[in-house]
């Protein structure tokens, strides 16, 4: 029995060939799988990889930076257009995808500030250590 894939085109093909041009907005979107959050996906190396990230990789011979996120300009989730993708940090692509000031935005925030803050203290009280919810 071979590997799984091991059949396929080598991954930058299968990139190419599971994209299409959108002459009205220049994304090039990815036709093909997608996770649950609509995020494109390709499989390469043992895993799954987001298909703009691997973009991102084909075209600069590395991934992100640490502590960087691959944002897309376009806004478009299935855009593999590298010209479309910049780096930045996770905070700063949050920022940019809810900014402050709306008020429907700043009432969800602060619904999860207060969550956040009393799992905090639940946790205080029980002697447990912070975690990622932190």
């Amino acid at each position: 029995m071979s590997p799984r894939g091991d059949h396929w085109d080598e991954w930058r093909e299968r990139l190419a060939q599971g994209s299409e041009l959108n002459p009205e907005t220049g994304c090039i979107e990815w036709r093909r799988s997608k996770n649950n959050r609509g995020y494109g996906v390709i499989y390469f190396d043992g895993k799954l990889h987001l298909a703009h990230r691997a973009a991102w990789f084909s075209e600069h011979g590395s991934w992100p930076a640490e502590g960087m996120v691959t944002d897309h300009i376009c806004e478009n989730k299935m855009c593999v257009n590298v010209e479309h993708l910049r780096e930045l940090t996770n905070s700063e692509n949050i920022m940019r995808a809810h900014p402050r000031g709306d008020e429907q935005t700043e009432h969800r925030r602060a619904i999860n500030r207060k969550a956040k803050a009393k799992y905090r203290a639940k946790l205080k009280a029980q002697g447990g250590e912070h975690n990622s919810v932190v």
